[in-house]
Order: structure tokens, then C-alpha cells, then sequence
């Protein structure tokens, strides 16, 4: 909460997934939930939700959350950029650029003896000639899908499948100590192949 001081933050947006249970909400999550929302909204910073899969149930947490500063979306448009969690389609608009969550990208190191470093990554690649924007999940236990991928039918999102290039694709691991991990575009690893 100490960004929201030191850079005046009014408005903080969520990309999906605010909840990790699909089928039921749990006491903890709602306890959650309630805690992150609180800890915003009482510095009167404008938190916004954009809806992803896991969130079909948010309408049922809603009325134990103060709602003085929140609202949910199904995307945000903020000049040329989309916000959209991508479990579905981005809508039409005029945008440049689309930010999205839903494949919760992450990268393994590996190392001698069969030691493995996970971390989240952002991913960038071009798509529908739009320059796409993975966040990484914002928790550890939703580190899902591993870059590379070496076929389109492994993402998720039914967007990315159908015209994700993957050879624009680049990774950038991230680590809470050393901060983004540059490493080179994935389409010269496959060179040195």
C-alpha cells in the first residue's frame, strides 16, 4: 500500500481472477477480498475489477465489500490500450494495444542436479495485429502456463490460439529481488536450435 502513497495512485485496476476457487467461495477469500478492498478504498482510491473465469461469483462477495469505490467491468478501454482478462474474446474497438491475465505465464529455470526456478513473467507477442501485453498472476499459487510455448493450441484463451504469433514472442521473468529479467526474444532461441 505504500505505492498508492508515494505515486498518488486514484485508480487501481484488477485483470481477472480476483477470486482463485471457481465452484464456491470460501470463508478465507471473502475474508480476503475484504481485507484488499478495505486497505484501497479507504484511501479513497478508485479500485476497478475487470470480471475473469474464476470470477462468476464476485456478485455474491459484493454485498460485504464496501461499494463506495468499486466497480466491475468486463473490459476498460484507456485510450489505445484494452484491458481484458482474455478467458473470452476482446471486443471490438479501436486499440492498439491489449493487456491481458488469463494465461498466468511463467518461466522455469533449469538448473544443474535437476534444480527448478519458477517465476511469474510477462510475455509480449503480436496478435490480430494488436501488440499484446501477459501479466504474470499477481499471486504465487497461480503460476500456470510455462514460456515458450512451442504451438499456439497451448494457450488458453481462444484469441491468443487463433492468432498469436509466436514468433514475436518475448518472456520477461520477474523476482521480487531482481527485479524484470531481460532475456533474449524467444525467436532466436529457436535458431540455435
Amino acid at each position: 500500500m505504500d505505492v498508492i502513497d508515494r505515486f498518488e495512485i486514484k485508480r487501481v485496476i484488477c485483470n481477472g481472477d480476483i477470486k482463485h476457487h471457481t465452484k464456491r467461495i470460501k470463508i478465507q477469500e471473502l475474508e480476503e477480498l475484504k481485507y484488499f478492498t478495505e486497505h484501497i478504498t479507504e484511501k479513497q482510491v478508485m479500485l476497478e475489477f475487470i470480471q475473469g473465469n474464476h470470477d462468476h461469483l464476485l456478485e455474491f462477495i459484493f454485498p460485504h465489500i464496501d461499494m463506495d469505490y468499486l466497480t466491475l467491468h468486463e473490459a476498460i478501454i484507456l485510450d489505445e490500450i484494452l484491458i481484458h482478462h482474455g478467458h473470452l474474446d476482446p471486443p471490438p474497438g479501436d486499440y492498439s494495444t491489449i493487456l491481458l491475465s488469463h494465461e498466468h505465464p511463467s518461466f522455469v529455470f533449469n538448473g544443474y542436479n535437476k534444480a527448478r526456478v519458477k517465476l511469474p513473467a510477462f510475455v509480449t507477442l503480436q496478435a490480430a495485429g494488436k501488440f499484446v501485453i501477459i501479466l504474470p498472476a499477481a499471486s504465487s499459487i497461480s503460476l500456470g502456463t510455462s514460456f515458450p510455448l512451442s504451438s499456439t493450441s497451448q494457450f488458453l484463451s481462444h484469441f491468443l490460439k487463433t492468432n498469436g504469433d509466436l514468433r514475436s514472442m518475448e518472456i520477461f521473468p520477474t523476482d521480487g529481488e531482481l527485479g524484470l529479467l531481460e532475456l533474449p526474444p524467444v525467436r532466436q532461441w529457436r535458431s540455435k536450435r
